[in-house]
């Protein structure tokens, strides 16, 4: 919201692009579960991720309320494909008696990244507020290494059971 009012959207423009994620997840959820069980776990958690990554990565070029919303709405899609993925991975990896404690340290790390992701983006939106390429391009950079880490470490077989 603080890159958007930068670029020249007014509060009332910033409120529709949070309305815009919100509707998207009311409307669209069931929709993208379904296209998830298409894909399998491991495409649709990576698809994710890519969307969520380009749909931030997007932001560079935004100038304009419609563009803002297109771009809020290719990582919303990311948003809806990878957030209840996550759980449903946690649960299949982890050992049966072992699966609360997992899902208490999803819990956390989330938590986490809730915290701190505003404290990171705050930091580069101080930086390079006027060099919005190099400004997602580095806040993008945690998501490059959450779809490389798990393109690498989820196995495909495990997550067919």
């Amino acid at each position: 919201s603080v890159f958007a009012k930068e670029k020249g959207l007014s509060n009332i423009y910033i409120g529709y692009l949070y309305t815009i994620n919100g509707l998207s997840v009311v409307f669209f959820q069931i929709l993208f579960t379904k296209f998830s069980e298409k894909l399998g776990i491991k495409r649709a958690l990576l698809t994710g991720i890519f969307f969520y990554i380009l749909g931030y990565f997007l932001f560079s070029f935004a100038k304009n309320f419609i563009e803002f919303a297109i771009f809020v709405f290719i990582f919303t899609s990311g948003e809806m494909l990878t957030l209840p993925l996550i759980t449903t991975v946690v649960t299949i990896y982890a050992k049966e008696e072992k699966k609360s404690l997992y899902i208490g340290f999803l819990g956390l790390f989330e938590g986490l990244g809730w915290a701190s992701a505003p404290v990171y983006g705050g930091f580069f939106l101080d930086l390079f507020i006027k060099t919005p390429l190099i400004m997602w391009g580095i806040i993008v950079i945690p998501g490059i290494i959450s779809f490389i880490i798990l393109l690498k470490f989820l196995n495909y077989e495990k997550l067919a059971k």
